[in-house]
């Protein structure tokens, strides 16, 4: 309906408003005014303007809530309140002015600063009849409802459509602030061309202030070595200073942005290394980087049992173990690489028989022995292979003596056992010398001096 309305005459027996197909009945608002006429009771009529509490306080008829009713709902109010002390009494009521809806603003916006309200109005068809004095992405809008805060955003956020809370519409004596966003004051320090104490606008990016800081000063050091971290409270948190996949990082008050080229360590690495020698790491870094830094251990090295010197102390350290990161590194650490002993030999009829490094960090089985020492020679046979390990005195002992080929063939996993460091593996021939006879014929003695002659 329209919002400047004729004045209208409703009686309970002589006229009740039509509205076109989807409008609704108009509904009084604080600041309408009505005329109410009693009939047959002149001296009970007279012109009322509702109050801002929806009231109206008429003679004959004490006070009434009208505001949010229909003009027929009102009239019924108003007779049946009479009807307590007239009798029968005729009422008309008029509509002689509806107040104009409006919803205001204030703050940074240029005079008038009043928009006039219609259905389904929202609040950014409501900012564009405002001159706004201020950027939008340095203003925040509050809207303020019967005296109470409703919802806060940026007003950059709110014209693009991406502030929460912001899509319910406007109603009439809504009243919405444009203001400048809070200042907060922060500071940046270390590697910016303009270190110190920052005042930015709050909701302000953590690279934006790198940005008004200067931006990094690179001096001697590589843009890419440096880290960036913010502090805030007792807490530290590392962000990436290479500006890669680049998220928001809103600032707080009191917040410290910190650009620092990293330290470094000396640390040297020898034995059963690929590339001994000094090496130069950021400081915290593992013993894993370092290893990797070098090219890792040699074939013969191990990592089970690492020797680390750190200032007149030794330490054994198993870089196998995953928190093995745990262990940074500092200053002046050595790191000695010895040389592995978990070693199992092949002998007999194999194609190239001899020592064996059991790889580390899983279980090694005959037919892997097998296949390192090139498979079975000509004369030799897998029906019978013995496996020989050290007693805990060190003295040889038959341990099990087995068909390889029944694994190979059927995957039977009993004739696959497990090998350990120091033991023997003897792949025999199809006749001749029994199991009892390698231990009585060769030595442990003979049988290690043999390898080493090869």
């Amino acid at each position: 309906m329209t919002r400047t309305l004729p004045l209208l005459l409703l009686s309970a027996s002589l006229f009740y408003p039509t509205f076109a197909q989807g409008d609704l009945p108009l509904r009084l608002s604080p600041g309408d005014s009505i005329s109410v006429v009693v009939s047959n009771f002149k001296e009970y009529s007279s012109e009322y303007t509702i109050l801002s509490d929806g009231s109206v306080t008429g003679l004959g008829f004490g006070r009434i809530i009208l505001s949010g009713k229909t003009l027929q709902q009102s009239r019924e109010l108003i007779r049946a309140s009479l009807a307590k002390k007239l009798r029968n009494p005729a009422v008309e009521l008029i509509l002689r002015g509806e107040k104009p809806k409006v919803v205001y603003f204030v703050g940074n916006v240029e005079a008038p600063a009043v928009v006039t309200w219609s259905s389904g109005l929202s609040i950014a068809k409501a900012i564009a009849g405002v001159n706004v004095s201020i950027p939008p992405d340095q203003a925040t809008v509050t809207i303020y409802r019967k005296g109470k805060e409703t919802t806060s955003a940026s007003l950059e956020s709110v014209l693009r459509g991406d502030a929460r809370n912001f899509g319910q519409d406007l109603q009439p004596e809504d009243l919405i602030s444009i203001l400048p966003k809070r200042q907060i004051r922060i500071w940046v320090l270390g590697q910016v061309s303009k270190p110190g104490e920052l005042q930015v606008t709050e909701g302000s990016d953590l690279y934006q202030a790198i940005s008004l800081a200067g931006g990094i000063n690179r001096g001697s050091s590589l843009d890419t070595e440096m880290e960036l971290s913010l502090r805030r409270g007792l807490e530290i948190t590392k962000y990436d200073a290479h500006f890669r996949n680049y998220k928001p990082v809103p600032l707080q008050a009191g917040d410290t942005i910190v650009v620092a080229a990293p330290e470094y360590v000396r640390v040297t690495l020898a034995g059963e290394i690929t590339q001994p020698g000094e090496i130069i790491l950021k400081k915290g870094a593992s013993i894993t980087s370092a290893l990797a830094l070098a090219k890792g251990k040699t074939p013969q090295g191990t990592l089970e049992n690492i020797m680390l010197f750190r200032g007149g102390t030794l330490s054994l350290i198993n870089a196998i173990h995953p928190q093995v990161e745990e262990k940074s590194l500092q200053n002046g650490d050595i790191l000695f690489i010895q040389k592995s002993e978990r070693i199992i030999y092949a002998l007999g009829n194999v194609a190239s028989p001899g020592p064996i490094l059991l790889p580390e960090g899983k279980k090694f089985y005959a037919a892997d022995v097998l296949s390192q020492a090139h498979g079975i020679s000509g004369a030799g046979t897998l029906r019978r292979v013995i496996l020989i390990r050290p007693d805990p005195l060190g003295k040889f002992a038959i341990k099990h003596q087995f068909n390889l080929d029944e694994y190979l063939k059927d995957g039977k996993t009993t004739s696959n056992p497990e090998v350990l460091p120091g033991d023997i593996l003897y792949f025999g021939t199809p006749k001749g010398i029994t199991a009892n006879n390698i231990l009585q014929g060769v030595s442990a003695a003979l049988l290690i001096e043999s390898l080493l002659r090869r």
